[in-house]
């Protein structure tokens, strides 16, 4: 599902990715269970790479009060945002 939704790219698609570790942004269950977290996190980290309001909020989550799972999650996420990117992400194709 991971993959399909980031694929779409639209603002729903980009809010339901946010709403794995956004307890504020509406799309999932408060706890929902998901599979294949690298992906996910990887997915979100590209997502942010992209848009500086969401990499932001992202940071920003940090800050705040988080379920084990989305915790989880973002600190993965946080992981991906910091290692340097790759020169293949540059590309605009």
């Amino acid at each position: 599902m991971d993959q399909c939704v980031a694929a779409l790219d639209s603002p729903e698609s980009r809010q339901l990715l946010m709403s794995f570790v956004d307890p504020a942004t509406p799309g999932l269950a408060a706890d929902v269970s998901f599979d294949r977290e690298e992906l996910m996190a990887s997915r979100l980290a590209e997502l942010a790479r992209r848009d500086t309001s969401i990499e932001q909020r992202l940071l920003g989550l940090c800050t705040i009060p988080l379920s084990e799972k989305k915790r989880a999650l973002l600190s993965k996420v946080i992981g991906y945002l910091a290692r340097p990117k790759l020169p293949s992400q540059d590309q605009s194709d």
